[in-house]
């Protein structure tokens, strides 16, 4: 081993490089060799490292959780037939499109209700999921409606008084500078200014007295 080490260093100072001690590490490929995985796929509205398991890719979707995530994955994997494991630069396109209607329609694939983000629609009463835009849009126009009914949750969304389902506004959700902070330093400047008043106070009455 000593007499290999030293070839090695050898030939590099003949080369003119300079021996590294370490040994280099080998970089694996996201597809494996032989594979052309995609950098990036967009799913949804939404780019993703090619060379995440699309279990976990598809946590990256807004509008999608984990459970949901866990529970839907297996139902792709049925579909497509494939593992949990496989990357998601690997699908090829009209997987990804697949891939895409589940994500969009998990009703249609028996996916218990409980998981779906818009139970009972107040305007059609369906059971739907929201994803990206859609989903930032129906939650503009909930706000929205709240406000124009003017209850107690559109007045708070309105006035822009933090919480709105009742919790205390106390000690949490204040915004901008820390208001215990604040008051110590204006009990302080109160009791400074007390003592300078009391201090001024005692100046003036032996004042008087000089003067009698």
């Amino acid at each position: 081993m000593v007499k290999k080490e030293s070839t090695k260093k050898q030939k590099a100072e003949k080369l003119g490089e300079k021996p590294s001690g370490k040994p280099k590490r080998e970089l694996k490929l996201a597809g494996g060799k032989g594979k052309t995985v995609k950098g990036i796929v967009r799913i949804c509205g939404r780019d993703i490292n090619g060379a995440l398991e699309f279990n976990k890719a598809i946590e990256y979707i807004q509008g999608v959780g984990s459970t949901l995530a866990s529970v839907i994955s297996g139902v792709i994997a049925k579909e497509l037939n494939i593992g949990l494991k496989t990357q998601i630069g690997d699908l090829t396109e009209q997987q990804i499109e697949k891939v895409e209607h589940m994500i969009r329609n998990p009703q249609e694939y028996n996916i218990p209700p409980y998981l779906l983000n818009r139970r009972k629609d107040p305007e059609d009463g369906k059971y739907v999921h929201l994803i990206g835009n859609d989903l930032a849009l129906k939650l503009r126009g909930d706000v929205q409606r709240e406000i124009s009914a003017r209850s107690w949750r559109g007045t708070r969304h309105q006035t822009r008084k933090g919480k709105v389902r009742g919790q205390r506004t106390r000690s949490t959700g204040r915004g901008g500078l820390a208001v215990g902070v604040i008051r110590r330093a204006i009990r302080a400047k109160m009791g400074a200014g007390v003592e300078k008043a009391a201090e001024a106070s005692k100046v003036k009455e032996k004042g008087k007295g000089k003067k009698k």
